[in-house]
């Protein structure tokens, strides 16, 4: 459709939400029209081929969205649109009146965000039509390829998003109450057991405890609160929060809570690196605190997209609902993402992110 549109010397975009995805449009485009004598090649950075004919077809990012005005385009490909910054339609929107132009959205839901709204505005507007094609109906792919993803580390909620394209309500599901479940722990002379109900009891000596550390930016009193969370990792690879600090704490006081965690429970402490706080990390540091810093190198929902599967499997236990910080973190959890705050899922992300590479041998430290 794109070429055939092209050489009727229409001039066409494929847009996409970040440049590494107009990279991969870019290579697209160059399959499409491989065969075509007498096409000329822009590459990069204008990633536009010129037909025969004087039709065009070139690849756009969507990154920056205030530069897709001002063109005048007969159609367009969105891909993978439901990424894209949300005002990058109605700019691109104008550049296709002048000549009533066409446009194509091509993408993996995400949530119940401004694609959701057009794709079911879609179906009452003339003109408009719309299509699902879930992943588990392509013949492409092999069906126990399908059942390995569905039973082996996706959550519910992600395999219906990723697999069938259906639209999941971010916010209300994605951490369900039904998935949390509270440990209850007895403490002897010289140890404290866990008992997790049908997978039975484990001592704390069993375990390899760590930290997870989300640190703030700000101590104004709306602003993101540090958080410190302990974790104990059992022998079969559950993950056991046992101890959390929580609160908007000035620079110099970070390292201490950092310190009074490990000394009363062992164990690595894995920070996020970040710019802003690379003051506090040195300090923890210089101090001889074991410092893993770790890169946060996607969005806290994709993040926490391994927490919500190992919590859904059960391998994720938590403190009694009458610990006194519990009733706030589970508010969190259960707001996530559209709550006020979401410091302590991002120490969760990062500790299940610990458990499934300590499982696989991969190296999550750096």
């Amino acid at each position: 459709m794109v070429v055939a549109a092209a050489l009727r010397r229409q001039q066409i975009w494929w847009v996409a939400p970040t440049f590494d995805l107009t990279e991969r449009g870019w290579k697209v485009i160059l399959e499409l029209v491989g065969g075509i004598p007498g096409v000329r090649v822009e590459g990069r950075p204008v990633w536009r081929v010129t037909m025969p004919t004087g039709g065009s077809i070139q690849a756009r990012s969507a990154d920056n969205p205030d530069s897709l005005r001002g063109a005048t385009l007969n159609g367009l490909v969105f891909d993978e649109a439901a990424q894209a910054k949300h005002e990058a339609w109605p700019i691109l929107r104008p550049t296709l009146s002048v000549r009533r132009g066409w446009a194509m959205f091509i993408s993996t839901p995400k949530g119940l965000n401004w694609f959701h709204k057009i794709y079911e505005e879609a179906e009452g507007r003339e003109a408009w039509q719309r299509w699902r094609f879930p992943s588990v109906d392509s013949p492409y792919l092999d069906e126990g390829e399908v059942e390995e993803a569905r039973t082996g580390g996706m959550s519910s909620l992600l395999f219906s998003q990723e697999y069938l394209a259906e639209f999941i309500s971010a916010g209300e599901s994605q951490f369900r109450a039904e998935w949390i479940q509270n440990y209850r722990s007895v403490l002897t002379d010289d140890d404290r057991t866990f008992n997790l109900g049908n997978d039975g009891s484990v001592n704390l000596s069993d375990c390899t405890t760590f930290h997870t550390v989300d640190l703030a930016w700000s101590q104004a009193e709306d602003a993101d609160y540090t958080v410190i969370s302990t974790w104990a990792l059992t022998p079969r690879k559950h993950l056991l929060l046992v101890d959390l600090i929580r609160g908007r704490f000035e620079g110099p006081d970070v390292v201490p809570h950092m310190r009074r965690a490990h000394d009363r429970w062992g164990g690595v402490l894995v920070v996020e690196r970040a710019t802003r706080q690379m003051s506090i990390i040195q300090e923890a540091v210089r101090q001889g605190l074991p410092i893993h810093e770790v890169r946060a190198d996607k969005d806290k929902l994709t993040r926490s997209w391994v927490a919500q599967a190992q919590m859904e499997q059960g391998k994720v236990w938590f403190p009694p609902r009458s610990t006194p910080w519990y009733p706030e973190i589970e508010e969190e959890l259960l707001a996530f993402p559209v709550g006020h705050h979401d410091d302590f899922v991002d120490t969760l992300s990062y500790a299940a992110l610990h458990t499934a590479r300590r499982s696989t041998g991969e190296v999550l430290w750096i």
